[in-house]
């Protein structure tokens, strides 16, 4: 399958899926329960029994685990809220003070986007990788709530909408007004559970990736160059004619045949010195810029893929082969960001449940331990809006 005809096979996939998806919110939209702000960002819930019975079955087999699992999340869970925060801050006060900082790191991670620092998500590694996340997510969840007796009251599908339905997700709901009379220990567990689930996942796909999958392309392929995309029109990369996927083989002469030999030519670069970089068609002469830190200098290329040449013999397996590395390295990649999103101190997500409940623990007045949570939240928000407007519109502090 031609490049060209894979690009349209996912463009029909997203169009099919979306209009199944919007037949099928019709057809049972009276077993549909709607929340959040209609008609703008709401969520479409579809509430069943299914996995209750399972969840309860596991939660019961292994509960010293599910409770020693629950007791290491909660752990996990403070520390990544802490880390996350302080990233945006960090990244606030970057924007602040060095004005040149292009990126934020934060953006939107949705099929047919080319993500900063990753690559291009077609629909169908989205789609694999978001259903499989959301179940384990909300699984992980069930069980812990189980295992301390808490009652499940329903599983389910739920769909995501910014306007319209699209962003497929599954749910969790366990008795609310019994779960807050819980001792914060338990609560904490049952809401750092489900990112830290995400977080386990990631770590698993990751080793397979690293010890099966790589070593078994480069079992069948050899190295022959390094593609790669370009920062933003800003860049020298971008004056000098370079696009996303450009394929590099050489620098400056040398051949250069994987991403870190790639990197390995550059270290030496300064602000103002040229630098000659190409494949056999087409060579590129660069004026290299200062780094925001002043320290190095900067063509302006991110996103580095090994480029690789398949062995004879092998080209019949090697399209499969690097389709089933691809879904994996996003299904890797979003569990990673989902775990870590859901550790912020933001009111929907399970970082901002845990933050309301330690900060409920330690201020007696309850309506001033919802005052500040809110604060945080609303700081929180505003650091993301910040990164998001950093990173398609441009430093505002410039």
């Amino acid at each position: 399958m031609s490049l060209t005809s894979w690009m349209d096979f996912q463009v029909v996939s997203a169009i099919v899926f979306a209009v199944v998806l919007g037949l099928l919110c019709i057809i049972y939209r009276k077993r549909l329960s709607v929340q959040g702000a209609f008609p703008f960002f709401y969520l479409i819930m579809y509430r069943t029994k299914v996995g209750i019975s399972w969840m309860d079955r596991v939660a019961k087999k292994y509960r010293p685990l599910v409770v020693l699992f629950g007791y290491i999340a909660v752990g996990i869970g403070f520390v990544g809220m802490g880390l996350v925060f302080f990233t945006l801050i960090q990244m606030l006060v970057q924007a602040a003070t060095k004005p040149a900082v292009v990126e934020s790191g934060i953006s939107f991670v949705l099929p047919f986007m080319s993500v900063p620092g990753i690559g291009y998500l077609t629909f169908w590694n989205w789609i694999l990788a978001i259903l499989i996340l959301a179940v384990v997510h909300e699984a992980a969840h069930g069980i812990v709530a189980r295992a301390y007796g808490m009652q499940v009251k329903s599983t389910g599908l739920a769909i995501f909408a910014i306007v319209a339905p699209f962003i497929p997700a599954a749910f969790v709901e366990p008795d609310e007004k019994k779960l807050q009379k819980e001792k914060d220990i338990v609560q904490y567990s049952l809401f750092a559970a489900g990112p830290v689930a995400n977080l386990a996942l990631a770590l698993v796909v990751f080793l397979l990736l690293s010890f099966v999958l790589v070593p078994l392309g480069e079992s069948m392929s050899t190295p022959a160059g390094v593609t790669m995309d370009v920062i933003n029109e800003s860049y020298p990369s971008y004056a000098a004619g370079m696009g996303n996927g450009t394929l590099i083989s050489f620098v400056d002469g040398v051949e250069v045949k994987h991403g870190d030999a790639f990197i390995a030519a550059l270290t030496s670069l300064r602000a103002g010195e040229n630098v000659s970089i190409g494949n056999e068609n087409t060579t590129y002469t660069l004026t290299a810029i200062a780094s925001p830190d002043g320290k190095r200098g900067m063509i302006g290329v991110t996103n580095f893929r090994d480029y690789r040449v398949v062995k004879p013999g092998f080209g019949v397996w090697y399209g499969g082969y690097e389709a089933l590395r691809e879904s994996l390295r996003w299904l890797w990649i979003l569990n990673l960001l989902v775990g870590f999103a859901n550790f912020m101190p933001l009111w929907i997500v399970d970082g901002g449940r845990m933050l309301q409940t330690a900060l409920r623990s330690v201020i007696a007045d309850q309506k001033k331990a919802d005052r500040v949570w809110h604060m945080v939240g609303t700081a929180t928000l505003a650091l993301i809006v910040l990164g998001l407007v950093i990173q398609y519109a441009g430093n505002p502090f410039i």
